[in-house]
């Protein structure tokens, strides 16, 4: 558990940035977990989150680049097994592996979970929606009811699109919740 009074969201890396990129790595066997009990959004590999008010136009936009790397083995008692993206976020994986990843929580995702919520501070304005492109890259048999991907689907994202590019998804969310644009 964390130590009082800190609270974390991943497992491996729980943050906003400006520009993120991981290369040739491995992100693995991370824990999230909430001891609070109140099933607050976790994940337990990366937590990628860009809800700041001031961050919500076009060059606020938080840029990730995940390029051969892979992201495996990590669990959450919560919404994400290995990758949570909330807000402002572009995402982009190329050449990475996304598999083996679990969510204690039977009804979310093993993979990768995408959301709004309210601007911070809050403002009763939703931040913008993330991205996810995936190219040349496996999300794949990762744990959970909610599959290998899942959308929060509240307030002003009543869909979300995945742009893919000689990739695989095992378990996207159900349409018309989710797509795949190839």
């Amino acid at each position: 558990p964390p130590p009082a009074g800190f609270t974390y969201h991943g497992g491996a890396f729980d943050g906003t940035v400006r520009t993120l990129r991981i290369e040739r790595s491995e992100v693995a066997e991370n824990t999230a977990n909430d001891v609070t009990g109140s099933d607050a959004t976790r994940s337990g590999g990366l937590h990628l989150g860009n809800p700041s008010i001031d961050r919500q136009g076009p060059s606020g936009r938080m840029t990730v680049k995940i390029i051969d790397s892979t992201i495996s083995g990590n669990a959450s008692s919560a919404t994400s097994g290995a990758m949570a993206l909330v807000g402002n976020v572009a995402a982009e994986l190329l050449n990475t592996t996304v598999a083996n990843n679990v969510a204690g929580d039977p009804t979310r995702t093993g993979g990768i979970t995408a959301s709004i919520g309210d601007t911070y501070p809050v403002s009763g304005v939703f931040s913008r929606r993330p991205s996810l492109t995936l190219i040349s890259t496996i999300l794949a048999y990762n744990n959970g009811t909610g599959g290998d991907f899942a959308a929060s689907l509240r307030g002003n994202l009543p869909s979300f699109g995945i742009t893919a590019s000689g990739s695989l998804v095992q378990t996207p969310c159900p349409a018309p919740n989710c797509y795949l644009t190839f």
